[in-house]
């Protein structure tokens, strides 16, 4: 038996078993977008009429400054209104002027704090280094060696696997979590 032979009949099993789900994903996101344009006229106009109410809310709020006083906001309705300090953005015209200044204003010791400084090696240069190269200057490559390899080429439905996997693991993990909440612990 050739290795052709040898492949061909699971690698024709994975290739149906996927197209399979890729075939039942394509119905699912088929589904979910008429669910969405179902919805989506009436999100629209729910959405609008919340910017209005809120642009109202700002109005009145904005007439009625004396009632936030203090303090500063309320919570009504589960809404918190009010004020609030905002926070100044911070602006270094000069880099280099800012440090001097910082270094001659605090010192070494304290500008060590409030300046960064970054050396790094830009590993991209490497790559054209020899292996004996690179050995002798304390690098070296790690997991250089093959792995096995089973991808599809068609790297959409890929995608969508790989976040229904992560769903699959999140509902797993809360279906776990709320046993054990049920059973008191003991799941």
């Amino acid at each position: 038996m050739n290795h052709i032979e040898i492949l061909d009949k699971p690698v024709k099993e994975y290739a149906d078993a996927r197209e399979a789900l890729a075939n039942e994903l394509a119905t699912l996101q088929g589904e979910i977008e008429a669910v969405k344009r179902g919805y989506m006229q009436k999100l629209k106009r729910l959405f609008v009429r919340m910017a209005d109410k809120k642009s109202e809310l700002a109005g009145v709020i904005e007439a009625n400054k004396e009632l936030f006083g203090k303090p500063k906001t309320q919570i009504m309705h589960g809404i918190k209104i009010g004020y609030r300090k905002k926070t100044g953005e911070t602006v270094i015209l000069s880099q280099e002027q800012t440090i001097v200044l910082i270094r001659k204003k605090f010192g070494e010791k304290q500008a060590k704090l409030m300046i960064q400084t970054k050396e790094s090696v830009i590993k991209d240069s490497l790559k054209s280094l020899t292996a004996s190269d690179l050995k002798a200057i304390g690098v070296e490559i790690k997991a250089d060696v093959d792995e096995l390899v089973i991808s599809a080429t068609d790297g959409e439905i890929d995608k969508i696997i790989a976040a229904m996997e992560g769903e699959l693991d999140k509902e797993l993990a809360d279906t776990s979590a709320s046993l054990s909440d049920r059973d008191g612990g003991a799941a």
